[in-house]
């Protein structure tokens, strides 16, 4: 029973990477994918509940021991934001011309639990767009240059 509950959660770990690799892209850098296209993909993968299949009880630990990279954004200590194997976190350090333009990272509290995916444009790039669940502008977050929206689970 507990190779079947192993494999499952592997499934689920690799199907929601590439979930959440498909909700960070969108037709041009600079608009959001459509709120509609997660709960597709996630039909197509078989989720059902879209990016909700973190309900199975995957953590920033499960996803660190998949290559996942995790860690505490600064003006967020309660938080842990997460990045999908190979997807490096905005870093100042890194010339804007060569920082990817947009990215897409979970956030969890610090018990693990999902909280939702954060959708950041490059400050270069963002033009104004609104973020869906607030109904405001992104925000600006100066020490990395992009404008960030967060879209909680279930939503």
């Amino acid at each position: 029973m507990r190779a079947s509950g192993m494999f499952s959660n592997r499934f689920a770990v690799a199907a929601l990477t590439a979930a959440v690799l498909a909700v960070g892209c969108s037709a041009t850098p600079t608009e959001p994918t459509p709120a509609s296209r997660p709960a597709a993909l996630a039909g197509i993968l078989g989720l059902g509940g879209g990016i909700g299949v973190l309900s199975t009880g995957a953590t920033p630990a499960d996803l660190t021991a998949r290559g996942w990279e995790c860690r505490v954004p600064p003006p967020y200590p309660d938080r842990i934001l997460c990045r999908a194997p190979n997807q490096s976190f905005p870093s100042p350090a890194v010339p804007v011309d060569q920082r990817p333009p947009t990215f897409t990272a979970l956030v969890f509290q610090d018990t693990g639990a999902f909280i939702g995916t954060q959708i950041g444009i490059r400050a270069d790039l963002y033009q104004g767009q609104i973020c869906g669940p607030t109904g405001e502008p992104y925000i600006f977050r100066p020490p990395i240059g992009y404008y960030e929206c967060l879209h909680p689970a279930g939503r």
